[in-house]
């Protein structure tokens, strides 16, 4: 042979969208460059007000947490990336008004926002869910989402009206109350990021302005870090963490300043300021995913049905690609992305 060739295969990626004003989930193939290409049937059918969308580890199944209709949607993710409701079981119920889903190796888990209380599923060979015994347990008025620690061994739920945080121990996938942390009078707590050694903890805190901090200790529950709050621009709605290169960075849709705070971690745990873009369309950002390559960002602006769409500098840093935004459904609430197996 005259010279050697190495083939690099990149696998196909796709994200999906939550359109809670439209019912639907919009489905796309993340195309080169990073902009986001409508498949060829653009949306799926979901229940009433569609709020979050989690994708399971193996990258075959989707579920979504239809706030207004008090089900999951179950989805399979076929070879093109698209969605086809799971001919098992297309949805399955839940309390009411179940707002943040979480896939967690083979367990689902939905906080129900209007029961205090969180659902909790084992998926089964096919993708269908089937509930745990018990099949719900307690949580505080307002449960928002469901956070895990990496090793999975606990799991936190922010409580927005009772400005808690509802501490469990995990086994089998079963969560057992362990606590409760009662946060400083006027919290909305609304979304956790746990960093990546299972050490520090933090909470979106949405009409106080603030990030709350916190370490965790071995037995899972949390101590304020001396430096306990963190002020952002206005209505942190979610907090997410993404490595890249090695390094965490942490970024925030802040809803009523129309931009995406980004903040890295110091000695200790406590987060800085390291970046603020905001929004060049749209408004109310309400949610950020990265694709599988670290080059992407998405966010969902729920104000005026927006994805913006940014490239990932090594530093972190969002900018804008050359086209800024997709254009899903009405009022999009979350994102997930996925890649093909």
């Amino acid at each position: 042979r005259s010279s050697d060739l190495t083939l690099t295969v990149t696998p196909a990626e796709y994200a999906y969208v939550t359109d809670y004003g439209a019912g639907t989930v919009s489905q796309y193939l993340i195309g080169t460059g990073g902009a986001l290409v409508a498949m060829s049937t653009p949306t799926v059918a979901a229940g009433t007000h569609p709020f979050s969308i989690a994708v399971d580890a193996t990258q075959h199944y989707a579920y979504v947490a239809n706030y207004g209709s008090a089900n999951v949607s179950e989805y399979v993710i076929n070879s093109d990336g698209s969605l086809s409701p799971n001919t098992t079981a297309a949805t399955v119920a839940v309390s009411t008004n179940p707002n943040g889903i979480t896939a967690n190796g083979a367990y689902v888990y939905v906080a129900n926002y209007g029961s205090a209380t969180v659902s909790q599923f084992s998926i089964q060979g096919d993708g269908s869910l089937a509930p745990l015994s018990p099949a719900t347990v307690a949580a505080g008025n307002g449960a928002a989402t469901v956070t895990f620690n990496p090793a999975g061994t606990y799991a936190y739920v922010p409580n927005f009206v009772d400005g808690t945080i509802s501490e469990y121990s995990v086994a089998a996938g079963v969560l057992s109350p362990t606590g409760t942390q009662t946060l400083a009078l006027g919290s909305d707590p609304n979304s956790i990021a746990i960093d990546p050694t299972g050490t520090y903890l933090y909470v979106s805190d949405y009409y106080a302005n603030n990030i709350l901090q916190f370490s965790i200790a071995a037995n899972g529950s949390l101590t304020p870090l001396a430096t306990s709050t963190l002020p952002t621009g206005g209505n942190p709605r979610y907090i997410t963490l993404f490595t890249l290169a090695g390094n965490v960075y942490y970024y925030s849709p802040n809803s009523a300043s129309n931009a995406v705070y980004q903040f890295s971690a110091g000695t200790g745990g406590s987060l800085t300021l390291s970046g603020t873009t905001t929004l060049a369309a749209g408004s109310a950002p309400n949610f950020i995913a990265f694709d599988a390559t670290g080059q992407y960002a998405y966010v969902a602006d729920r104000g005026t049905s927006f994805i913006s769409q940014y490239s990932v500098g090594a530093l972190g840093a969002l900018t804008p690609l050359s086209t800024p935004t997709a254009t899903p459904g009405t009022n999009p609430t979350a994102i997930a992305t996925a890649t093909a197996y």
